[in-house]
């Protein structure tokens, strides 16, 4: 069973990051992002990258609002979004919905 927190900070001092979400089954830790749009992919991935390595979790999912432009940008972004997120949505959702780890990270449109 999957036990969710909300706005997690980073347990580093003064640091002000939060992460989103934090579901935590047995010591497996994910921290999840939100974005409602995409807009420096760049920027984004380099932010999510850093705050992976400092946010003590083992995996990051991040979840994408499901619009016409969110699309459009990824499809354009596809290659260095495979990279960072090298688990297919569908993959990663039913891993989930076991309660297992999803063996990577994951962007799930929503």
């Amino acid at each position: 069973m999957w036990r969710i927190a909300f706005e997690v900070p980073l347990s580093i001092r003064d640091d002000q990051r939060a992460w989103d979400a934090v579901a935590t089954v047995g010591r497996l830790r994910i921290g999840i992002e939100a974005e409602n749009r995409l807009t420096d992919l760049q920027s984004l991935l380099r932010r999510l990258s850093m705050k992976q390595r400092d946010g003590g979790v083992d995996r990051l999912v991040l979840l994408v609002r499901g619009t016409h432009l969110n699309r459009s940008i990824a499809r354009e972004f596809a290659s260095p979004l495979r990279e960072a997120f090298p688990i297919p949505a569908p993959q990663a959702l039913s891993a989930l919905a076991d309660g297992r780890d999803p063996g990577g990270d994951a962007v799930i449109f929503l």
